[in-house]
């Protein structure tokens, strides 16, 4: 199982990556916001020997834990965008905008507004 600092560090990761991004790339910036936020999400549930690998568990997980569950409207709307950046399945890729990108990062730094001080 990856540790709490692993996680951290992949998060990081993640996040410099989509620093890299711009036009026409803006749907793997979401893809790489969401991993963010799932890495972060991870390094926390570590630290309390918890490590699901399914997204509906982690989601579980964030809904139902006190110290998580402000983040679970945050994290669902990375994971949606996410979803739709992959899968194209309600937009297609080449529709993610700055706009998008300015609007979901401010959802990746609510939540780690809320885990870091945890991890």
């Amino acid at each position: 199982m990856p540790t709490k600092e692993e996680h951290k560090a992949k998060a990081v990761h993640n996040e410099t990556f989509v620093a890299t991004l711009k036009d026409p790339y803006w749907d793997w910036a979401v893809t790489g916001m969401f991993y963010a936020a799932v890495h972060y999400v991870m390094a926390y549930l570590a630290t309390q020997g918890i490590h699901p690998v399914l997204h509906h568990v982690r989601n579980s997980h964030i809904h139902r834990d006190p110290k998580l569950n402000s983040i679970y409207i945050d994290y669902r709307e990375l994971q949606n965008n996410s979803e739709d950046a992959r899968y194209m399945e309600r937009v297609p890729a080449t529709a993610f905008t700055q706009q998008d990108v300015t609007r979901l990062t401010v959802c990746l730094n609510k939540i780690k507004q809320i885990i870091l001080p945890l991890i």
